[in-house]
């Protein structure tokens, strides 16, 4: 057992925040250790490198990318619902600390029914989704690879012989979405468009329409092997395997810029390493994924894949059974009889999975030992509120998970 650390002192409040907020907030700090303590004692050093403490430095990453984002949604909420909200979101953190302390336990006794259950918990407390930026930037708010992670991939996709049949879509704001996606395409194109005409009008093709959208499989080739790194693990030598559904959307490449050209349809993948396996599946109800290309056929495949897995092993990351947004890589064969998928290790893992950057700067940034007057302000400028960097300055004090998970 480890001796828990010694609370830190807090001095009072003398900035323009209202004492009752200042009070709430101050208070809710201390919550928010006395669990990280709790924690702490349960013999959790994090830079021991054990599978469950990696695991739960992964949730802990987690926990202060949600701190960090939601913090912001917080202070740039109306003013008068400000204490509440920082009162909820402190009330959440303390809840998913506790959690995760249960996750660690239960990794520990080798309970994975248990395990997989809290940190279902964790995620139906935040629900981290894949949302759109009012600048158009569609981003993670569950974070996944960080700027020093990658992925090594270089693998062509042949089209497989008669595979292409037709499937069913929805065209809204001009935009081919997967027929499932079509409510939630509605509701963003409305959120971001308002001034237009009808944002929530969308025209669905059937498949079996006099006109429709012709779906075709490319299948990942036998032996494919990949690498990655992930935190402070690197792996080596992991095989992939699966296919990749694609309708064709545009009659041509863009003759100038990058630009839609393909819907994928459906993604089936599977990443093994050492009798362990992960499935990616394609999320049709995001309506974000499509295929974007240039004039030579060089640009993204843009998916949201459900990251799944059961093995004991990997059961634990709060990123599985979670939805995650990638952004690969890819070339197209001018007559669409191929799709090459290159990532290297120079491109920084973070561009493959893009996250908002208030989440990612909290999850990945140094903690900053500010002490906060006001906890919407951002005194260091490092972009993440000064409440936000107290609160995982002192969480990493007291787990120290900065050492495991390296990114």
């Amino acid at each position: 057992m480890t001796e828990a650390p010694s609370m830190p002192h807090f001095r009072r409040f003398t900035s323009s925040v209202p004492h009752r907020t200042r009070g709430r907030w101050r208070t809710a700090i201390r919550a928010v250790l006395l669990v990280a303590v709790a924690v702490g004692a349960g013999a959790w050093g994090c830079t021991a490198r054990s599978c469950c403490e990696r695991r739960a430095c992964q949730d802990i990453r987690f926990l202060k990318a949600q701190i960090g984002m939601n913090y912001a949604m917080c202070c740039q909420g109306p003013a008068e619902e400000r204490s509440k909200c920082l009162s909820d979101l402190q009330d959440k953190a303390n809840a998913t600390l506790s959690l995760i302390l249960t996750a660690k336990q239960a990794c520990d006794n080798n309970n994975n029914a248990l395990l997989r259950e809290t940190i279902q918990r964790i995620r139906d407390l935040w629900l981290p989704k894949v949302i759109k930026t009012a600048t158009g930037q569609v981003v993670n708010q569950m974070v996944a690879f960080g700027s020093q992670d990658y992925l090594v991939l270089d693998t062509t996709l042949p089209r497989l012989p008669d595979s292409c049949t037709p499937v069913t879509v929805s065209i809204v704001g001009g935009a081919v979405v997967n027929a499932e996606a079509t409510g939630r395409a509605a509701e963003d194109n409305r959120a971001l468009s308002p001034e237009a005409v009808d944002p929530e009008v969308a025209l669905v093709v059937p498949s079996n329409a006099t006109t429709t959208y012709n779906a075709c499989t490319y299948a990942v080739p036998a032996n494919t092997t990949f690498n990655m790194r992930f935190g402070g693990a690197v792996l080596n030598g992991l095989s992939l395997s699966g296919t990749i559904a694609v309708a064709q959307t545009a009659a041509a490449f863009p003759a100038v810029g990058v630009g839609p050209v393909g819907l994928p349809t459906d993604v089936s993948l599977t990443a093994s390493f050492l009798g362990q396996k992960i499935t990616l599946d394609l999320d049709k109800t995001c309506p974000y994924n499509v295929l974007r290309v240039d004039a030579s056929g060089n640009g993204a495949l843009c998916v949201a894949l459900t990251v799944d897995s059961d093995s004991p092993d990997l059961v634990g990351f709060v990123q599985i059974g979670s939805t995650i947004y990638f952004e690969l890589p890819v070339q197209v064969a001018g007559d669409w009889s191929a799709i090459r998928i290159h990532a290297d290790a120079s491109i920084p893992g973070h561009l493959l999975t893009p996250t908002d950057p208030v989440a990612l700067a909290a999850a990945d940034g140094p903690s900053s030992a500010v002490i906060a007057e006001d906890p919407c302000a951002d005194a260091n400028e490092n972009g993440i509120r000064d409440g936000a960097d107290e609160v995982i300055h002192n969480i990493d004090s007291h787990l120290n998970c900065q050492a495991t998970v390296q990114h």
